[in-house]
């Protein structure tokens, strides 16, 4: 199972913008095991939309 969610947290961006961070996750649900975390910056959905990545 993979899931994505807005931290509620502001980080600087290596361009000096702040930000929120997404976080997306993998967890194995047999065992229950995180096995993957991968924190980002939040993409712009209106972007994303346009591209067709969501």
């Amino acid at each position: 199972m993979m899931d994505s969610t807005l931290l509620d947290v502001m980080v600087v961006c290596e361009d000096g913008q702040a930000r929120r961070p997404e976080l997306t996750m993998a967890v194995d649900v047999a065992t229950r095991s995180i096995t993957a975390a991968v924190p980002e910056p939040a993409s712009d959905p209106y972007a994303d939309s346009l591209i067709g990545d969501k």
